[in-house]
């Protein structure tokens, strides 16, 4: 759906469209100054851009302490495992 702004916003204001994920820093600023309060509705929009971005990002991050930990305690065990074998041998 972004793809409905973004797109026609390039031809608009003349930015090229293959111009990957930066088109929304080049084209939205446009847009948002031609509106009424655009410099309000456009620093909300990027704050909350932000946001969705730490959101989705802090999944990542989790999922990467959770492997990094159970890893971590599948090591240990191995190492108790052999200490624990080498004390009855």
């Amino acid at each position: 759906t972004a793809g409905l702004i973004i797109f026609p916003a390039c031809f608009a204001y003349g930015i090229s469209p293959d111009a990957g994920p930066s088109l929304i820093f080049l084209t939205l600023p446009r847009v948002f100054s031609s509106m009424a309060l655009g410099r309000l509705w456009g620093t909300l929009f990027f704050i909350f851009l932000f946001f969705a971005a730490e959101q989705f990002l802090s999944g990542y991050r989790q999922k990467l302490v959770v492997k990094t930990a159970q890893e971590e305690l599948a090591v240990k065990a191995a190492l108790e495992a052999q200490k624990g074998g080498a004390e009855h041998a």
